[in-house]
Protein backbone atom coordinates (compact mmCIF):
# COMPACT_ATOMS: atom_id res chain seq x y z
CA UNK A 1 0.00 0.00 0.00
CA UNK A 2 1.38 3.37 -1.00
CA UNK A 3 0.43 6.52 0.90
CA UNK A 4 1.22 9.91 -0.56
CA UNK A 5 1.35 13.07 1.55
CA UNK A 6 0.03 15.61 -0.94
CA UNK A 7 0.29 18.55 1.46
CA UNK A 8 1.65 19.26 4.92
CA UNK A 9 1.57 22.49 6.91
CA UNK A 10 2.00 23.64 10.48
CA UNK A 11 0.39 26.54 12.31
CA UNK A 12 0.07 27.44 16.01
CA UNK A 13 0.96 23.98 17.32
CA UNK A 14 -1.27 22.21 14.81
CA UNK A 15 -0.06 20.03 11.96
CA UNK A 16 -2.22 19.52 8.88
CA UNK A 17 -1.85 16.69 6.36
CA UNK A 18 -3.60 15.91 3.10
CA UNK A 19 -3.08 12.26 2.19
CA UNK A 20 -3.97 9.88 -0.59
CA UNK A 21 -3.88 6.08 -0.73
CA UNK A 22 -5.35 4.31 -3.70
CA UNK A 23 -8.93 5.52 -4.00
CA UNK A 24 -9.01 7.02 -0.49
CA UNK A 25 -8.27 10.65 0.29
CA UNK A 26 -8.17 12.19 3.75
CA UNK A 27 -7.30 15.32 5.66
CA UNK A 28 -5.83 14.63 9.09
CA UNK A 29 -4.76 17.25 11.60
CA UNK A 30 -3.12 16.97 15.00
CA UNK A 31 -3.20 19.54 17.79
CA UNK A 32 -0.18 18.80 20.00
CA UNK A 33 -1.35 21.06 22.82
CA UNK A 34 -4.66 19.22 23.25
CA UNK A 35 -3.61 15.83 21.88
CA UNK A 36 -6.60 16.09 19.55
CA UNK A 37 -6.78 14.35 16.16
CA UNK A 38 -9.26 15.39 13.48
CA UNK A 39 -9.89 13.02 10.57
CA UNK A 40 -11.82 13.92 7.44
CA UNK A 41 -12.31 11.00 5.06
CA UNK A 42 -13.09 12.52 1.67
CA UNK A 43 -15.73 10.04 0.55
CA UNK A 44 -19.17 10.30 -1.07
CA UNK A 45 -20.77 11.35 2.21
CA UNK A 46 -18.32 14.20 2.59
CA UNK A 47 -18.94 15.34 -0.98
CA UNK A 48 -22.70 15.56 -0.31
CA UNK A 49 -22.81 16.87 3.26
CA UNK A 50 -19.49 18.79 3.41
CA UNK A 51 -18.85 17.64 6.98
CA UNK A 52 -15.86 18.75 9.03
CA UNK A 53 -14.79 15.23 9.89
CA UNK A 54 -14.54 13.46 13.21
CA UNK A 55 -12.59 14.51 16.29
CA UNK A 56 -10.71 12.08 18.52
CA UNK A 57 -8.63 12.52 21.67
CA UNK A 58 -5.87 10.13 20.59
CA UNK A 59 -4.46 8.44 17.51
CA UNK A 60 -5.45 5.09 19.00
CA UNK A 61 -9.09 6.19 19.25
CA UNK A 62 -9.00 7.52 15.67
CA UNK A 63 -7.48 4.29 14.33
CA UNK A 64 -10.13 2.18 16.08
CA UNK A 65 -12.94 4.20 14.46
CA UNK A 66 -12.00 3.16 10.91
CA UNK A 67 -12.21 -0.37 9.46
CA UNK A 68 -10.38 0.48 6.25
CA UNK A 69 -6.71 -0.52 6.27
CA UNK A 70 -5.98 2.52 4.10
CA UNK A 71 -7.46 4.93 6.64
CA UNK A 72 -5.72 3.18 9.53
CA UNK A 73 -2.39 3.34 7.68
CA UNK A 74 -2.86 7.06 6.96
CA UNK A 75 -3.56 7.71 10.65
CA UNK A 76 -0.45 5.69 11.58
CA UNK A 77 1.66 7.71 9.14
CA UNK A 78 0.49 11.03 10.57
CA UNK A 79 1.16 9.75 14.09
CA UNK A 80 4.72 8.82 13.09
CA UNK A 81 5.28 12.13 11.27
CA UNK A 82 4.15 14.05 14.35
CA UNK A 83 6.55 12.06 16.53
CA UNK A 84 3.79 10.73 18.77
CA UNK A 85 4.11 7.03 17.91
CA UNK A 86 4.31 4.82 20.98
Amino acid sequence: MEIIITSQSQEDGRVYFELSSGKKDADISYNAELGMVRVLCKNASHKVWKGVGRTFWSFEEARAAYKSRDMQAMIDLVEAECGVAA
